[in-house]
């Protein structure tokens, strides 16, 4: 950026040399405009681990919902060995309950407590002065305004066999560290603020309705709320923010059902890594750019 300001001085040595000191203390004195990809560290969510946990402690009550659940599921594949019940890759979305009757596969996935163990719930620290020194400017405070371009929640990888729920985003400049939270005790205790909704528009009704398809890489905007701009605003201004993820109340885990057999539906997994990318054009003066070089 420094680069820019000395090719504009080289153009007008005569220039300065006749209006002298004015001249310079003008240039000086003007607001740059810089653009900025803000990015969170990439952070990594594993869904195979929990669902097998899920598993693993369903029928430690042998007549639990929980276990009957599992051992409908593990007894629709022919031959199965389900003494220690687990889930085969892709069951019937209307599972054959022991007992006698059907019961929905996503309502059993509740039941065995696989729904939370399928939310996305991470802290996502951003770094403002660290990426702001790089181009120059020392100080957070330096910044006079900034301009939000756009907002996703890049998914560099993702091998879930689910569409991934709806994604509220909150921001906090308190330090709630890295990686896995307790997005519900954060909200609860009003440590974060709510700022808007990630997801994409699958149907294209105007309506969101997925933060990420199974095994899909597109990057997911930020849908804003009321006011959430403003506060995004306010946060990217200081030193450093924290980004919170927590599923909204009423979505969750959606089995996905198999390509051409919608009776059919694959069993939760996967893994995947999710970093957000915030792209923002900072106004400060040149002054504070070209003193920090010196």
């Amino acid at each position: 950026m420094l680069s820019r300001f000395i090719v504009a001085l080289s153009l007008v040595p005569f220039a300065l040399a006749a209006s002298g000191c004015d001249l310079l203390s003008s240039l000086f004195g003007q607001d740059v405009e810089l653009p900025i990809d803000l990015t969170s560290p990439p952070t990594d969510i594993d869904v195979d681990g929990p669902i097998g946990e899920a598993e693993g402690s369903a029928c430690s009550t042998a007549d639990s919902a929980a276990c009957i659940a599992l051992t409908a599921i593990c007894q629709s594949e022919a031959g199965r060995d389900c003494a220690d019940p687990t889930m085969p890759d892709e069951f019937p979305g209307t599972v054959d309950l022991p007992g006698g009757g059907t019961a929905d596969a996503n309502q059993l996935m509740e039941d065995m407590g696989v729904k939370e163990a399928s939310e996305i719930e991470v802290a996502l620290p951003v770094d403002v002065a660290a990426a702001l020194s790089e181009e120059g400017v020392q100080t957070p405070d330096a910044v006079k305004d900034v301009r939000i371009d756009a907002v996703v929640l890049q998914w560099p990888e993702n091998t879930l066999s689910f569409d991934a729920p709806l994604i509220d985003l909150y921001i906090t400049q308190e330090d709630v560290g890295a990686g896995p939270v307790d997005a519900e005790a954060l909200i609860a205790a009003g440590t974060v603020t709510k700022v808007g909704t990630i997801g994409l528009d699958v149907d294209e009704d105007g309506t969101l309705d997925v933060s990420q398809l199974a095994g899909g890489t597109t990057d997911a905007p930020v849908e804003f709320v009321e006011g959430g701009n403003e506060a995004f605003n306010a946060a990217v201004k200081s030193a450093a923010f924290t980004l919170v993820t927590a599923v909204p109340e009423g979505s969750g885990l959606a089995l996905k059902q198999k390509a051409g057999d919608p009776d059919t539906v694959l069993k939760p997994g996967g893994q995947a890594q999710v970093q957000l990318k915030a792209t923002l054009v900072y106004s400060v003066s040149a002054a504070d750019i070209i003193g920090a070089a010196q």
